[in-house]
């Protein structure tokens, strides 16, 4: 990858035994993003839903997001399409 190439796709996988957001605020970005619950479930404030496991999200770009909370432990994994920004 050359010096100011964005990569085309980071995976992440992002776990807990608990969380809450709450002070953090809903946050968006400028890019798409996917996210599929893997263990447990995760409470997404901004719609008023819990996703439990196996569920998938497409977040496109500017989507608010959160606050999160979940209190039995959560796993996600995320992939943001940082090549598809809306900010070139």
């Amino acid at each position: 990858m050359q010096k100011g190439q964005k990569p085309k796709m980071m995976n992440s996988i992002l776990g807990c035994k608990t969380l809450n957001t709450k002070s953090f605020r809903s946050k968006s970005h400028d890019y798409p993003e996917e996210i599929i619950a893997i263990k447990s479930n995760l409470y997404d404030e901004a719609f008023n839903q819990w996703l439990e496991v196996g569920d998938y999200a497409s977040r496109p770009p500017g989507e608010l997001h959160g606050p999160f909370k979940t209190d039995a432990g959560s796993v996600i994994l995320e992939k943001s399409h940082s090549n598809q920004s809306l900010k070139k």
